[in-house]
């Protein structure tokens, strides 16, 4: 049993959100939920637009023309890159991806040996007994500041209390 095999056939069409006018997304996957006026470029419906014809602007690329116009300089800037994306997938002429040289030690670099394992693995371990170390001392440091602040702030409030006392009487 035989099937004749085709090439998938690629949407080349630009998508442009009829909420925001911007390109490469749809109405529904929009961030901006305001309204955008194709005609004026303000924050309503076209329906709802009382611009006249001389104030069509494109918020875009602020020309005179529709947000939806496929002359408007940014729509074809767009679709130019897409299109080139779509074709740098989708060329034949594209060079051939060569397999890389087993033998070549510049494509195909030698494991770590025994050797190299075990000081890496050293190294490692004094790494970490030295963070700990310095976690250990960094604690102490904090607890003792922290015991002297305390203690400190005690002193005061003895003085302040010694203070009030000796006011009241």
């Amino acid at each position: 049993m035989h099937f004749n095999a085709e090439a998938a056939s690629q949407n080349k069409k630009l998508v442009q959100c009829y909420i925001c006018f911007q390109c490469n997304h749809v109405a529904k996957y929009c961030k901006t939920k305001q309204q955008i006026c194709a005609k004026c470029g303000d924050n309503h419906r076209i329906e709802q637009c009382t611009a006249g014809n001389d104030a069509i602007k494109c918020n875009n690329y602020k020309g005179k023309h529709l947000e939806t116009a496929n002359d408007c300089p940014n729509f074809l800037e767009q679709e130019k890159r897409t299109l080139n994306l779509i074709n740098q997938y989708q060329s034949t002429s594209s060079p051939a991806i060569t397999t890389p040289l087993l033998h070549d030690s510049n494509q195909f670099p030698s494991l770590l040996n025994m050797h190299q394992h075990q000081q890496g693995q050293l190294h490692n371990d004094i790494f970490d007994e030295l963070i700990n170390l310095l976690t250990t001392k960094m604690k102490k440091i904090i607890e003792e500041t922290t015991k002297r602040l305390f203690k400190s702030l005690q002193q005061k409030i003895k003085k302040a209390n010694k203070l009030v006392h000796q006011l009241k009487h």
